[in-house]
């Protein structure tokens, strides 16, 4: 298991790199750093996923990720705030599937005998090509992954809060998120379609 300190260490890799460039001008030198902070955000940010996996602690990590999306407000986002309803909703459906994305990693999947398999199908969900990666690179990967696609579909409800009834807004943006980030749960929040209804009771009931 990659614990925050191995996963921070591998932010060394890119601090010679980013030390040795010399800018022309100002903005060039804050377009080339940004990437860098980002990067080093998703890195720490899936570390403390990977801890909370092994500390059973993934509803409480899932709600803090939710509420520090919410709290940023992109200077693009509608100036509007989802309700309370909307919120929990989605903050339900992401500790569902975030749960799935335990099953592959961590100590009970190991004792499973089945964490490699599982860890096959969460890439496949992610579209990560994960051949080659070694199982804690793979476990980093998929949390960064995850970690993504959770921050993604709260900032995408500030933008789609508007629906008619919280649960739409919700499919919505859980819908934008996969589209982006996790193309295998896709079909869980396309509607019309043949898995519409259980779709929409995954919503609903949360959990």
């Amino acid at each position: 298991m990659v614990t925050i300190r191995e996963a921070n260490s591998k932010l060394l890799d890119y601090v010679p790199e980013w030390q040795s460039v010399r800018p022309e001008a100002g903005s060039r030198r804050a377009s080339f750093e940004a990437p860098v902070r980002e990067e080093a955000g998703e890195i720490e940010r899936a570390a403390e996923f990977l801890e909370a996996v092994d500390e059973h602690r993934v509803p409480e990590y899932i709600g803090h990720l939710v509420h520090s999306a919410l709290q940023r407000r992109p200077a693009d986002a509608p100036a509007q705030t989802p309700t309370p309803e909307a919120i929990e909703h989605l903050r339900a459906v992401l500790t569902r599937l975030s749960a799935q994305a335990a099953r592959a990693i961590g100590p009970s999947a190991a004792a499973r005998g089945n964490g490699s398999q599982n860890a096959e199908r969460m890439a496949e969900v992610f579209g990560l090509e994960s051949e080659g990666l070694s199982p804690e690179d793979r476990e980093l990967e998929l949390a960064r992954q995850l970690v993504r696609f959770v921050l993604s579909a709260a900032g995408n409800l500030r933008r789609t809060s508007g629906a008619a009834g919280p649960g739409q807004g919700v499919r919505a943006a859980l819908r934008l998120a996969a589209q982006k980030n996790a193309p295998g749960w896709l079909p869980l929040f396309e509607s019309p379609g043949p898995r519409a209804a259980r779709a929409s009771q995954f919503i609903t009931n949360g959990v």
